[in-house]
């Protein structure tokens, strides 16, 4: 398990080298039957409850992961744009090695990846990969001003 983490460690490092803005989400089977224990108890985790629940808001799932470069690049953009559009849009994280089968239902194949759903808990646009706090704050505000009724 150490090796397969310092192998994704090593592949991150050259990925940030090569401009790249998403790490692939590559998981063993092993790995994923030991999280599926986590799953249901994650301390990691933000979500309070179901993340599919219905909300009054549009949702933003952050499917994130602790090893990702990138994923810690907008962990910092991800805060500030909540604090901006917190009114408007429900902010929820997901560690994909936490929680890998909500990981694998949304199909999760790179990290950091934003999933927004609307207030019935259907998926209706996502980012992948890392943006700049700018493009960032321009793709949430379309987003919102399109699905939000006025």
């Amino acid at each position: 398990m150490k090796v397969i983490k310092l192998i994704m460690c090593v592949a991150v490092g050259v990925m940030l080298m090569f401009g790249a803005n998403s790490c692939e989400n590559k998981k063993n089977d092993s790995a994923s039957e030991s999280s599926k224990e986590k799953t249901e108890k994650s301390e990691n985790s933000d979500n309070s409850g179901d993340v599919n629940a219905k909300s009054d808001k549009l949702v933003l799932i952050d499917f994130y992961a602790t090893w990702c470069g990138p994923c810690k690049t907008m962990a910092p953009i991800v805060k500030e744009m909540e604090e901006k559009y917190g009114d408007n849009l429900e902010f929820r994280k997901v560690d994909i090695d936490e929680d890998p089968e909500l990981a694998e239902k949304y199909r999760i194949d790179a990290v950091p990846t934003f999933v927004i759903l609307s207030t019935t808990g259907e998926e209706i646009d996502r980012i992948v990969g890392a943006l700049d706090a700018e493009r960032m704050d321009e793709t949430l505000w379309e987003i919102i001003n399109v699905n939000t009724v006025k």
